[in-house]
């Protein structure tokens, strides 16, 4: 039976009902409604946890965004979707991208790539990527001197392209420093330590204006580069030709030695993560996850750990990044005709199928004419580093593998 107060009637700080007419009103504790208890509770919570705690303030990119978690008793039939974050590598690039692309002309779309956006866009594409615009000569050149000398791009003034280069991998790195450790060889064989110098990943500005950023190049004094060093994974071969062209017909180089890799990244797209849609009562029928991990590992916020268990999955059936093939190649000049070039040697380091093969110091070697050292010196020729080379590639692909796996937890 309700109260006979009125409707209009302020309400009192403690709520009463009427009970008879002989009896005092009865008081009724203030009710406070408690969103978690409504949720279900996981079997397996710890008495001295909270029992269900409040995910609401996580950061957007955890697992569940602002949702809360799924539990035994009323788990959906399909995986939870992950909440969309900005800090997707795809999506920086992609804002970074458009932001430059809604300038008036050239110089207005350059203006917000500055050097700290320059190092973020090398760090979110996956490939070298050219800006969606034509960029004029004038205009590149204006940019390029607000940056400091760092290299990361190449400019091609016929096409009008600049094109922004991924950060290089560590089998790319790998390669690199190889040659810059044999660089200290060349160095003691000729004698020639106060003259020759080594550069590493800076660009450099070609006759034509093009900008080219090479792995490394040899320098004699304050000259340009006489051997540019350039290394190519997974990349199309006749790319890598085209800036052996430009070195040798637009630019100063006498030599160029590129060395192709091919590496293969297995299970893309093969282990399509998808959890149990099974209802049952256990909490491990609920987080069959790809790879060997659960969803209380990805709770964790030990990002290696996650890393770890993909690759021990992987390793235990077959690598994440498989060595398909290695070659070293030398370009030059083609003899009697400087405005050509020519292919005067191919090393074939590493096949899939064979293994890794063995050539001789005798085989490949640079010679003074191309590091430009006047004739007449004790030495005329250093072998090329095979042999470091070998010795590279093993430990650079673990690191790559691990690398590949710290990248896809990301995606769960």
């Amino acid at each position: 039976m309700a109260s006979g107060s009125s409707r209009n009637s302020k309400p009192s700080s403690q709520s009463t009902a009427a009970g008879p007419s002989s009896s005092p009103p009865i008081p009724i504790p203030p009710g406070k409604t408690d969103l978690k208890s409504l949720i279900p509770t996981p079997p397996a919570s710890h008495k001295t946890e909270s029992k269900t705690p409040d995910l609401r303030q996580r950061p957007v990119d955890d697992t569940f965004g602002y949702q809360f978690p799924p539990t035994p008793g009323d788990a959906p039939p399909e995986k939870p979707k992950r909440m969309p974050s900005p800090s997707f590598v795809f999506d920086r690039a992609e804002v970074i991208l458009k932001s430059l692309n809604s300038g008036s002309n050239t110089r207005e779309r350059l203006k917000p790539l500055t050097e700290e956006t320059f190092a973020k866009l090398r760090a979110a594409i996956d490939f070298d990527t050219p800006l969606p615009f034509e960029v004029e000569l004038e205009a590149f050149e204006e940019w390029s001197q607000n940056l400091t000398d760092l290299g990361g791009y190449e400019y091609d003034p016929t096409r009008k392209e600049l094109k922004i280069l991924t950060l290089p991998g560590v089998t790319h790195e790998r390669v690199a420093q190889v040659f810059n450790k044999w660089f200290g060889k060349v160095q003691e064989t000729f004698q020639q330590e106060d003259r020759m110098h080594f550069t590493h990943n800076e660009d450099y500005t070609l006759e034509n204006g093009s900008s080219l950023t090479p792995d490394g190049y040899i320098s004699v004094e304050t000259g340009g580069p006489v051997v540019a060093i350039e290394v190519g994974v997974s990349q199309p071969f006749d790319k890598q030709v085209e800036k052996a062209e430009k070195w040798l017909l637009k630019g100063p180089a006498r030599l160029v030695i590129l060395v192709d890799i091919d590496i293969f990244t297995l299970g893309k797209g093969e282990f399509t993560s998808s959890v149990t849609s099974s209802t049952s009562s256990t909490l491990e029928s609920q987080e069959a996850l790809p790879y060997g991990i659960t969803k209380r590992d990805l709770e964790s916020p030990k990002a290696k750990e996650i890393a770890s268990k993909i690759y021990s999955w992987y390793n235990d059936k077959t690598a994440l990044a498989k060595l398909m093939h290695v070659s070293l190649y030398l370009y030059r000049h083609k003899l009697g005709n400087p405005k050509a070039i020519n292919q005067d040697a191919k090393f074939v380091i590493f096949e899939e199928s064979s293994g890794f093969i063995n050539w001789g110091s005798s085989e490949g070697f640079v010679t003074t004419n191309d590091l430009d050292i006047p004739i007449g010196n004790k030495k005329e020729r250093v072998a090329l580093p095979f042999d470091l080379l070998q010795a590279c590639f093993g430990p650079a692909l673990k690191k790559e593998q691990i690398r590949i796996a710290e990248k896809r937890r990301e995606r769960y």
